[in-house]
């Protein structure tokens, strides 16, 4: 770590928000990544750190994250072969928050049980693809 890196390390609960995408399709603009660790990733010029203050930051993060809001983000980007979105064109979005903690704290569970469960289906998916993979070709030698 140097002096312009000590600055942009991320502390644990910081989101990261992507602002650049080489793909027109925009598959990662917009999407956030929550820190679970202190003083071990840091952030460039192509994210920006999110410092949460009154607001849970696992329920900013599923927020950040859902369908309507990223597809906000993608129509705000600019530019063809890679996209990007200035931050100040998104930082003054409102978010909805409950103002029940534990229906708050239902959202959080249920998403992230969801994703989750989606993780370890894309795992197991993958493993048949690549034995579907070694089976085809143990069928054509």
């Amino acid at each position: 770590m140097n002096d312009k890196t000590k600055t942009k390390l991320l502390n644990k609960d910081n989101l990261v928000m992507i602002l650049n995408d080489k793909t027109t399709t925009g598959d990662i603009i917009g999407s956030s990544i929550l820190i679970e660790e202190d003083n071990k990733y840091i952030y460039n010029q192509r994210s920006q750190r999110l410092i949460c203050k009154n607001i849970n930051p696992k329920y900013a993060w599923c927020y950040l994250n859902n369908n309507n809001f990223r597809k906000h983000v993608f129509k705000l980007a600019q530019g063809g072969t890679q996209i990007y979105v200035n931050f100040s064109t998104i930082e003054n979005q409102i978010i909805l928050i409950p103002k029940n903690e534990q229906i708050e704290n239902m959202i959080i569970n249920s998403i992230i049980g969801i994703k989750d469960k989606t993780d370890k289906e894309t795992v197991k998916l993958n493993k048949l693809i690549e034995l579907k993979k070694g089976l085809m070709q143990c069928m054509f030698v």
